[in-house]
């Protein structure tokens, strides 16, 4: 009884043990879940949080980066979601799909510097099939630790990659909002992200302009919609 006590506390130690660290209650895997959060301020908190526990979590979440994108939703999803939304007795709370490489990102990118013990593996992620452009803007934020893996995208074999890559390093160049926000408004990462594909896209538009001088295009790609 006493060894079968002892392998029941062990069990629930370590089950704890793995769900911290802890800040002002919450584990960080609660924290992580706030970045899937529909509100700024949740994910803007969560963001807080994990400044607040520092360099100590980077162990964590390098290994959250290995778990694959969130593929297509399953027909069978979509099937029950729209026959749910087609009447009024049954609520059911909307599915949401957690992306949980997507957490770790913001939570890297919310330390900033501190982690840069993520550079190999945030590297990686520019290798795959198909690669996830979202760890450009991680790097970026990394700071100079980061510079190195930033010019080595630069010759990545995927397009998007590259330009992502020249994207950031002309970014932090300039020291652009988009790598040194300056309130926690503009330092969200979803928001950033958003900015960041707009500039990989203006750049995208600047190069086929200039490969193609015989089409009559507008300044910029804005202008494509009139």
């Amino acid at each position: 009884m006493i060894a079968l006590l002892c392998g029941i506390l062990l069990v629930v130690a370590v089950g704890w043990a793995q769900r911290g660290p802890f800040y002002q209650g919450r584990s960080l895997r609660a924290w992580l879940r706030g970045f899937d959060g529909e509100t700024g301020e949740a994910r803007r908190r969560s963001a807080e949080a994990i400044g607040h526990m520092g360099p100590g979590v980077v162990p964590r979440l390098i290994p959250q980066l290995a778990h694959a994108r969130p593929g297509p939703e399953p027909k069978w999803k979509q099937w029950v979601r729209d026959l749910v939304s087609r009447q009024s007795v049954v609520k059911i709370a909307p599915f949401r799909r957690i992306d949980e490489r997507c957490e770790a990102l913001a939570a890297l990118d919310a330390l900033g510097p501190d982690a840069r013990a993520a550079v190999p593996a945030l590297e990686g992620l520019l290798h795959e099939k198909p690669p996830d452009h979202r760890a450009l803007i991680v790097l970026a934020r990394i700071g100079p630790d980061a510079v190195p893996v930033l010019n080595r995208a630069l010759t990545n074999d995927e397009r998007v990659i590259r330009m992502g890559a020249r994207a950031c390093l002309d970014a932090m160049r300039s020291h652009s909002d988009l790598m040194f926000p300056k309130t926690p408004e503009d330092a969200e990462f979803m928001r950033r992200t958003c900015k960041f594909n707009l500039l990989v896209l203006q750049g995208a538009f600047r190069e086929y302009k200039a490969q193609h001088p015989e089409e009559v295009l507008p300044d910029s790609f804005e202008g494509l919609s009139n």
